[in-house]
């Protein structure tokens, strides 16, 4: 089976690559593309969630359990859009919408039943969190269900970013030195946005 075209993860953080599994999502017509379940074990492979070998055993547990796993992903799913609008009430206030509490309970439950699952392993310099090789698709949600939780209770959150492109949406958290980033990408927005700048700026002295 051919490999499923997976989005760039450009975010810096596992959780905000997640919501950004959607192109243009701040417009009417979204673009999702986890359209389904084995979509969703590639993508987390892809994004270090889970390992080859680990996602293997969940495409095969997928495979069996088709109708049980995308009632699981249509959940997923709903909690991304959950998390994303929470996100967006973090941004500079008069941005966005104050967040909804059935918004907050959604994510606060599905972060405390990750959570649940998590090992605590020795290791060095430090010890970590870690998850327990389980073959079922939850296993492939239960990292980034964390690491929406070490996110909103950080002082990361204050490096929250949207783009400037109008019509891209994409989150990400800004490093740089003097919180000057702008797109989510150069190469996907910033690139596009600047050519149209300069086309606008062309027909206006064409024009005069």
């Amino acid at each position: 089976m051919a490999r499923s075209r997976l989005p760039k993860r450009w975010a810096g953080v596992l959780c905000l690559d997640f919501v950004n599994t959607v192109d243009y999502h701040a417009t009417d017509r979204p673009v999702d593309y986890l359209v389904d379940a084995s979509v969703l074990v590639d993508w987390a492979v892809d994004a270090g969630a889970v390992d080859a070998e680990l996602a293997a055993g969940i495409h095969a547990w997928v495979d069996r359990h088709r109708e049980r796993a995308e009632a699981q992903l249509a959940g997923l799913l709903a909690r991304r859009e959950a998390l994303y609008r929470v996100l967006l009430a973090q941004l500079p206030s008069g941005l966005h919408r104050p967040t909804s509490n059935s918004d907050l309970r959604l994510v606060a439950g599905w972060v405390a039943a990750a959570r649940r699952h998590a090992v605590l392993v020795p290791d060095r310099p430090r010890w970590r969190w870690d998850w327990p090789a389980e073959a079922t698709l939850r296993r492939a949600w239960w990292p980034v269900a964390a690491s929406a939780g070490d996110l909103l209770t950080s002082g990361e959150l204050e490096r929250l970013g949207i783009c400037d492109n109008p019509g891209c949406g994409g989150l990400f958290l800004d490093t740089s030195k003097n919180h000057s980033r702008r797109w989510c990408s150069m190469a996907i927005c910033g690139n596009a946005i600047k050519s149209r700048r300069h086309a606008a700026r062309s027909r206006a002295s064409r024009d005069r």
